[in-house]
């Protein structure tokens, strides 16, 4: 009678629970933190109290007192990344099924790195409501040297104005100025969560 056939059993449980520990213990979180949220004064001006992170919800939110409107960047673009994100989070759930923790812990990372990239996009692109007329004159007193694209966007913006065009947000984008908002967004993968 031939031998019977040998089954060889890989116990993968403990890799497969420290993977699901992994992802189940980790954040990403995106938008401005802490580390970013100071601002560089602009030549020639005093330091603004305001942060990145003050000026960035004020943006997404709107500030009826400042006759600001809201320009929801973040949650857009956040949304923006969802169909992207699911894909990710699906190739991240099979590395979690075959115990790969460090497979894990990269694709966290690389999702949040994605995120950012979106709500940078986001931040850029808009559609926003126009800026108002006396935000476009100081955009364009400033010295051409700095900032030329911005400088020549508003005045071109304000003539459309004079010559009767309705606001348009084309050449003078909102949330783009300086880019130190743009530059402010970041992701922090956060582990240690109990899962």
């Amino acid at each position: 009678m031939p031998p019977s056939p040998v089954t060889v059993v890989v116990d993968d449980v403990h890799r497969v629970i420290t993977s699901i520990r992994e992802l189940a213990g980790t954040d990403v979180l995106v938008g401005i933190p802490e580390e970013n949220a100071s601002r560089q004064a602009e030549p020639g001006e005093q330091p603004s109290p305001m942060t990145n992170a003050v000026i960035g919800y004020i943006q997404e939110n709107g500030s009826p007192e400042m006759r600001i409107p809201a320009r929801p960047w973040l949650t857009t673009g956040v949304r923006d990344y969802v169909p992207q994100f699911i894909r990710r989070a699906g190739q991240i759930a099979a590395k979690v099924g075959k115990g790969d923790a460090d497979a894990v812990r990269r694709g966290m990372e690389v999702i949040g790195l994605e995120a950012q990239v979106a709500v940078r996009r986001r931040l850029q692109m808009g559609p926003w409501q126009p800026l108002a007329d006396s935000t476009l004159r100081a955009r364009a007193r400033r010295a051409v040297g700095r900032g030329l694209q911005i400088v020549k966007g508003a005045r071109r913006e304000l003539a459309r104005r004079a010559a009767g065009e309705a606001p348009s947000s084309e050449f003078a984008r909102p949330l783009i100025d300086t880019a130190q908002l743009r530059n402010a967004v970041n992701y922090v993968v956060r582990r240690g969560r109990k899962g």
